[in-house]
């Protein structure tokens, strides 16, 4: 029991650091690319009013390096997925937590929770009375072998990959060269 209630502090603490962590990255790519986009929108506001080849080379090479910075940073938040993999790991550390109370309230109270919890316990409004959640508090008291069995399985349909990339947004080396080839 004491390796089940250290385990699951040990995944919750790990899901919360990744979703600070996606969260932080998320939060300074999109202010990079945001400010690329102010940058490379000054600079082709300049180039448009003199031309291309009338405009400095230190414009043009600023619109460029900016023009580049902009698509590169803008490409990570559809690759890596940052907004469906926060909330996932969100979920999965608000799971742990409700799982790591449940044992917790379980060993206190010396009732045990059937197996019709639903992965991560009592969630969500209207939790409070145990009906909504499907939280079934037994009365005959605590079977220590159960509750053990019951959250091996919980701790065993929480761990999943949590880190989710949209591997369709990068174009294969085949339809570059077709873009590429001229008539």
């Amino acid at each position: 029991m004491k390796e089940q209630l250290q385990t699951t502090a040990a995944r919750a603490k790990t899901h919360l650091r990744a979703t600070r962590d996606m969260y932080v990255w998320s939060s300074v790519i999109v202010s990079v690319a945001s400010f690329a986009s102010v940058v490379t929108g000054i600079c082709l506001l300049h180039i448009t009013r003199r031309g291309w080849d009338n405009s400095s080379p230190t414009v043009l090479g600023i619109f460029v390096v900016s023009l580049g910075s902009f698509v590169f940073y803008s490409s990570f938040n559809v690759l890596y997925q940052y907004d469906r993999n926060i909330k996932t790991n969100a979920d999965l550390y608000t799971s742990y937590v409700n799982l790591e109370e449940e044992i917790l309230t379980a060993l206190a109270t010396k009732q045990s929770f059937s197996d019709a919890s639903p992965a991560g316990g009592a969630q969500g409004p209207g939790a409070a009375d145990g009906q909504e959640s499907g939280v079934v508090v037994e009365k005959r008291g605590l079977a220590l072998a159960e509750l053990i069995a019951r959250n091996h399985k919980v701790l065993y349909e929480y761990h999943t990959l949590s880190l989710e990339f949209d591997l369709e947004s990068i174009p294969s080396l085949d339809d570059i060269i077709e873009e590429q080839s001229l008539p």
